[in-house]
C-alpha cells in the first residue's frame, strides 16, 4: 500500500505533539517573562490611552526608567499595560477581543488541520506561536484586565538617559 503524498496535519499524531508541545512551551515562556517583568523592572507601567494618543502626534508616552535588555538602545524593558488592541484602540472592549481571540484560535487550528501537511513542521511551529501569543494575551485580558506588554524594540535616539 502506498502512503499518501498529502497526509493532513489533523490525521498525525506527530504534528499535533509538535504544535501542542511548542504550544504549551511557547505560552509558559510568553506568561513567566510577562510575570517576571511586571515584578522586576518597574515600580507602576505605562497605561497606554488611545484618547491620549489619537490625533496629538506629539505625545510621548511617560516612560519609566526602563531596563536595558541589549546595549546600544537596542531592546529596554519598559511596562505597559494595554486595555484595547495596537496603541489603545478599543479601550474598554475586553470582550470583543475575548471573542476574536476564540475566533482566531479555532481559524489557526483548521488551517492546521485542513491546509497544512503533517511534514509542514515549520508551519506548525509558526500556528503554535501564534496561538500562545493569542492565549497569552486573552489570560492577561481576563485575569489582569489589560495585556502585559514590557519589550521596546525601537533605538531611542535622541531621548536623555533617565
Amino acid at each position: 500500500m502506498t502512503q499518501p503524498t498529502f497526509l493532513p496535519a489533523w490525521r498525525s499524531p506527530r504534528a499535533w505533539a509538535l504544535l501542542l508541545l511548542a504550544f504549551a512551551a511557547a505560552l509558559a515562556i510568553d506568561l513567566w517573562t510577562k510575570d517576571w517583568a511586571f515584578r522586576t523592572v518597574a515600580g507602576e507601567p505605562v497605561e497606554l490611552s488611545y484618547e491620549r494618543i489619537a490625533g496629538h502626534p506629539e505625545y510621548r508616552l511617560p516612560w519609566h526608567a526602563g531596563v536595558p535588555a541589549i546595549p546600544g538602545d537596542l531592546l529596554d524593558f519598559h511596562l505597559v499595560l494595554n486595555h484595547g488592541a495596537v496603541f489603545g484602540i478599543g479601550q474598554g472592549r475586553g470582550a470583543v477581543f475575548v471573542v476574536f481571540t476564540v475566533v482566531a484560535v479555532l481559524t489557526a487550528l483548521v488551517i492546521f488541520g485542513r491546509y497544512t501537511s503533517a511534514r509542514s513542521w515549520v508551519s506548525h511551529l509558526g500556528i503554535a506561536l501564534v496561538l500562545a501569543g493569542g492565549i497569552g494575551n486573552m489570560w492577561d485580558r481576563l485575569t489582569v484586565g489589560a495585556v502585559r506588554d514590557f519589550m521596546h524594540l525601537f533605538p531611542q535616539i535622541g531621548r536623555a538617559h533617565v
